[in-house]
């Protein structure tokens, strides 16, 4: 079974204990931290690698979308928004968040995204499985061709001859 490495972040202890009580009846999920504002989530995220961050937009100091600014791409866990506006959806979207959710959470609602995020994850490990058998594959092509050409060499020199 997949266990997503999860963390939680909004600037509302209500609800970040929500999102915890709805998040800890999920198998699919392990969360390893809960974060009261943007800094803390650029923090959690550097150093813990989580798979899959639940994030507010609307937070003193950095905003959900600036803590997706300050990460680097290659570091950035799939997002799933959860926020009281309804007005960032696009916005959202454009960052390539995983789901869009408006509080108050509705736990169906809730159980999509994350299906949607295990979905997910398991497609990016599937490709990269593939990435890393198409490399090995390029790289045997690669030392056959270099192990051949001076043999390559050697026959079009003695042919001349």
């Amino acid at each position: 079974m997949v266990k997503l490495k999860t963390i939680i972040v909004d600037d509302e202890s209500i609800a970040r204990r929500l999102m915890m009580s709805f998040l800890e009846g999920i198998p699919e999920l392990e969360i390893v931290a809960q974060c009261k504002n943007g800094v803390e989530a650029v923090e959690a995220v550097l150093e813990l690698s989580p798979d899959l961050m639940f994030l507010d937009i609307s937070m003193p100091g950095l905003n959900g979308f600036e803590v997706i600014k300050k990460i680097q791409p290659e570091l950035l866990p799939m997002v799933i928004f959860c926020t009281a506006y309804q007005r960032f959806a696009l916005d959202a979207f454009d960052v390539h968040a995983v789901d869009y959710i408006v509080k108050p959470l509705d736990e169906e609602r809730g159980k999509l995204a994350v299906m949607r995020a295990v979905a997910r994850f398991q497609e990016d490990r599937h490709l990269g499985e593939n990435k890393t058998a198409l490399i090995g594959a390029i790289d045997t092509i690669t030392s056959n061709v270099a192990e051949r050409t001076p043999l390559l060499k050697q026959k079009i020199q003695g042919s001349s001859l």
